[in-house]
């Protein structure tokens, strides 16, 4: 009797731990999924943009849409802005109506645009009366930082490129900027105001970052920037330097 008793208790045994194993596979299969879908939310983003061959607002405004359903467990929308939650905490974005005051230096908007698991950051757009910037937030610390355009990762996923080109209107910054993530954090490495315009960044290694390199066609008042070529931002001795 002893022996089928414990006959039965090592199948018990053995059948627990088969459904335990299966159950595993089961929830990292899901969270894989889940990571998988959420990263190709931003694959596809950066898609749109290229299709469109530079950044326009209607793409911002698929994902913005979007947002509620999609991001429904990071942020919500309310009258006055939008608040993002970080660890139970909540970062509140109020936004400013200037337009009542006809202030316009104070109107500002924010969106929220989707996460980046490659990054585990949330990205917001902020608009202005004229122009607009971006603001990153660390899923993990609270941290934020405000970026020109939208940020480029890069192969070891721990450098962030921004690369905004506003010749001609100059309601933004026209420049290149470049920040490490540290323990949560966003650490600005590099940044410049440019005479000329960068475009199209793209990361060749984690310490080199290619642009087009655009100028002022005078000649020509209706298509008045230029692609001249490319350069490159390089990471030399510590230091970045524009290879021109």
């Amino acid at each position: 009797m002893d022996k089928e008793n414990n006959k039965h208790l090592v199948f018990g045994i053995i059948s627990l731990l088969v459904l335990f194993f299966a159950m595993a596979i089961f929830i990292f299969n899901i969270g894989y999924k889940t990571s998988a879908s959420k990263a190709s939310d931003f694959n596809k983003f950066y898609a749109d943009l290229l299709t469109k061959h530079k950044h326009s607002y209607e793409v911002d405004r698929l994902f913005i849409d979007a947002a509620p359903e999609k991001y429904a467990d990071f942020f919500y929308k309310y009258a006055e802005g939008i608040k993002v939650i970080i660890n139970n905490k909540t970062l509140e974005f109020v936004s400013e109506k200037g337009l009542e005051e006809k202030n316009y230096t104070r109107v500002k908007f924010y969106s929220y645009m989707l996460f980046i698991p490659e990054i585990n950051s949330h990205l917001i757009r902020e608009d202005w009366y004229e122009g607009n910037q971006y603001i990153l937030i660390n899923n993990e610390t609270g941290a934020t930082q405000d970026i020109w355009n939208i940020p480029h990762i890069s192969p070891q996923k721990n450098r962030l490129a921004i690369v905004n080109k506003d010749m001609i209107a100059g309601y933004t910054a026209n420049g290149i900027q470049i920040f490490e993530i540290v323990s949560g954090n966003y650490i600005k490495q590099f940044e410049r105001q440019l005479e000329w315009g960068a475009a199209d960044p793209r990361w060749q290694n984690n310490d080199t970052l290619s642009v087009d390199k655009y100028v002022f066609n005078i000649k020509n008042e209706k298509y008045p920037e230029k692609l001249i070529g490319q350069t490159a931002v390089k990471r030399v001795a510590e230091e970045w330097i524009i290879l021109d």
